[in-house]
């Protein structure tokens, strides 16, 4: 498994257990739309 692989999945099971957390753990204001993919984006370029 590359890299990239690697980070799909850990990022599958991120977005899974985020699904599974009752909605009262999360936060009050429903995310804009782009900004989970920024913040991704951005963890991408930090990690390398």
């Amino acid at each position: 498994m590359n890299k990239a692989e690697k980070r799909a999945a850990e990022l599958q099971q991120q977005a899974k257990a985020t699904a599974q957390t009752p909605a009262a753990k999360q936060p009050p204001t429903p995310p804009t739309p782009g900004t989970r993919a920024r913040s991704i984006q951005r963890r991408i370029k930090r990690d390398g």
